[in-house]
């Protein structure tokens, strides 16, 4: 990110609508919810939202929330969003996030985006509003049995989040 020629980094930008999935309509309440909220009931692309801070010379962080596990619905790949970081790298940065309720197989994801997909600022596994702070500790514990069991990236991201 060439923070020298922006006017201001938003730090926190949801991914609202994925170029590569279809749209899931699984929890319609939710949309409901931020259409009330918004005012609207349209939701921006990823390409979409990266014009519009483009256009106003501001630098952004965007992520998804993955909270499949506990919503039954299809979160927008974080594939996808680094790989709009690659392609706007002047402006944008990518941030993953991985459902601490996947266990292993999150800590698997997570060991593969960093590396291959670019998401060097994947600092920590993404904390969802939903899940209550009692319930996190068990449902990572096969993240962090994982991460202590390797050397990779994700070892040394996980150490400071999630003791």
């Amino acid at each position: 990110m060439n923070h020298d020629s922006l006017v201001a980094i938003d730090f926190h930008t949801h991914a609202e609508v994925s170029c590569r999935n279809p749209f899931d309509n699984y929890g319609e309440e939710y949309d409901r919810a931020a259409d009330k909220y918004f005012g609207s009931d349209r939701r921006p692309t990823i390409a979409e939202t990266v014009a519009y801070y483009r256009e106003r010379n501001i630098g952004l962080v965007m992520f998804t929330v993955d909270c499949e596990a506990q919503l039954g619905r299809r979160r927008i790949p974080n594939e996808e969003i680094a790989q709009a970081a690659r392609e706007n790298s002047d402006m944008m940065v990518a941030f993953s996030s991985v459902d601490p309720q996947k266990g292993k197989m999150g800590a698997r994801k997570a060991e593969r985006l960093i590396p291959e997909r670019g998401h060097a600022q994947a600092k920590r596994l993404d904390r969802p509003q939903w899940l209550e702070s009692e319930v996190l500790p068990e449902a990572a514990r096969a993240i962090r049995q994982h991460a202590a069991e390797g050397s990779g990236p994700v070892r040394k991201r996980l150490s400071a989040d999630y003791p």
